[in-house]
């Protein structure tokens, strides 16, 4: 959740700063760039996930998620559900 939060995630995006010769578009549905907030908010691949643990708090922006304690407890389940963000 750190890395999230601090734009350190594992997402296509990040990982091509550091290999330039990387894709930057997300793997399950090829939009470019793969970003975190593309993952955790328009995704379909997280779709499911998204709408059981943020869908309560998914009019806020990710500024907010971030720093509510309501906003982290969700984020903190999505990203445990779907283990996005993590090197696979």
């Amino acid at each position: 959740m750190v890395r999230v939060v601090t734009g350190h995630a594992l997402v296509c995006s990040y990982s091509a700063r550091f290999h330039p010769g990387k894709r930057t578009s997300c793997p399950a549905c090829r939009v470019n760039p793969q970003t975190v907030e593309h993952t955790i908010k328009v995704c379909p691949r997280y779709k499911r996930a998204g709408t059981t643990h943020l869908s309560p708090i998914a009019h806020l922006s990710l500024s907010t998620v971030f720093g509510t304690k309501k906003g982290g407890k969700a984020l903190h389940k999505f990203l445990e559900v779907t283990k996005v963000c993590f090197k696979p």
